[in-house]
């Protein structure tokens, strides 16, 4: 049955088909009665949260025309959580989508009424996972819809200071010209300036000192 759990995986068979992108079985699985659009796996993530963090944008919008909640929070994965890229895997839909880079299933949700600023347990924003991951796309299309450009992670860091960490120069730019704070201070009381300055060189950091200077002065 479609609501039924693999005793292996945990995952019941709808969490599975959408996480595989199985659009002809999710929608089957859509037309049974008592099917559980809001199941969680170990991490706490739904089934339109999977389908979001692996791409499957068709699987998105049955899973939420069906009624699918938007704004679940994902836990962090406490055995991966300072790990390659699954530190930055806890958060809504919208995160999760965010940080794989899935344009078309970010546009979806956000079609949707996909909360911009929800942040995930460190207080990362969407915003700010684009800007650590460099999908400069993505963040325009956050920043059309409302995301707050200078909020501040639980270490006060913004996606300014993410993009700069980064070294990604476009994406600088790209935050700059929408109106970046310059001024904003970590938890350690750096603005982005300092905290550049103080990384090792790199072929990019005379660039973005550079730029972050022009834009002071």
């Amino acid at each position: 049955m479609g609501g039924g759990a693999s005793k292996e995986s945990k995952y019941t068979t709808l969490m599975l088909a959408s996480e595989e992108g199985q659009t002809e079985t999710v929608a089957k699985l859509l037309g049974e009665e008592g099917v559980d659009l809001e199941a969680t796996d170990h991490l706490g993530r739904t089934a339109v949260m999977l389908a979001a963090q692996a791409g499957h944008a068709a699987s998105v919008k049955l899973l939420l025309d069906k009624g699918a909640q938007l704004e679940t929070l994902s836990k962090p994965d406490k055995k991966h959580n300072n790990k390659g890229e699954k530190k930055d895997l806890n958060g809504t839909a919208l995160f999760l989508a965010t940080a794989m880079g899935h344009v078309e299933v970010v546009n979806v949700l956000l079609e949707k009424g996909a909360n911009v600023e929800a942040p995930n347990v460190h207080k990362v924003t969407a915003l700010m996972v684009a800007a650590k991951k460099g999908h400069i796309d993505i963040a325009t299309t956050l920043l059309n819809k409302g995301a707050a450009i200078n909020a501040q992670d639980k270490n006060g860091k913004t996606a300014l200071m993410f993009a700069c960490k980064k070294g990604d120069t476009s994406f600088v730019k790209a935050l700059l010209d929408k109106g970046a704070d310059l001024n904003a201070l970590d938890k350690k009381g750096n603005t982005v300036l300092t905290n550049v300055e103080a990384e090792p060189w790199t072929e990019w950091k005379e660039d973005i000192v550079a730029m972050l200077k022009a834009r002071a002065s």
